[in-house]
């Protein structure tokens, strides 16, 4: 359990298991399909090889960071998620992982700012 609400693990096709909310197995499929066999955040010039450092930004429960731990050595990822059952959940996936990997959560305030018009 986060914060008061459960988790449930999830098994992906690569028999990976993943922890997420529960019922969301659809989405947990989703994203492995986009990330593992796709690679849709690896495109348009985007190469990582080993020893790279990494933002993961947005991460989610951490598919992306578990892909890139399964094929490169030495890499150091910095993962951010604001979302605080996700990142329980990210921080639960990582866990055993090797290698250098630190998770955040990026922190926002609400300002006033004077705003100037643009002609």
């Amino acid at each position: 359990m986060s914060n008061g609400l459960p988790m449930q693990q999830f098994r992906c096709p690569n028999g990976l298991r993943v922890w997420n909310a529960p019922g969301t197995g659809r989405e947990v499929n989703f994203l492995f399909r986009e990330i593992f066999e796709d690679r849709c955040y690896e495109r348009h010039g985007v190469t990582i090889g080993d020893g790279d450092v990494v933002l993961d930004l947005g991460a989610n429960v951490g598919l992306f960071t578990l892909s890139l731990m399964e094929r490169f050595h030495g890499l150091k990822i910095v993962c951010l998620e604001p979302a605080p059952f996700s990142r329980a959940c990210l921080e639960r996936n990582i866990a055993a992982s090797r290698g250098e990997i630190v998770t955040r959560s990026p922190s926002c305030r609400m300002r006033s700012a004077p705003r100037t018009a643009m002609p």
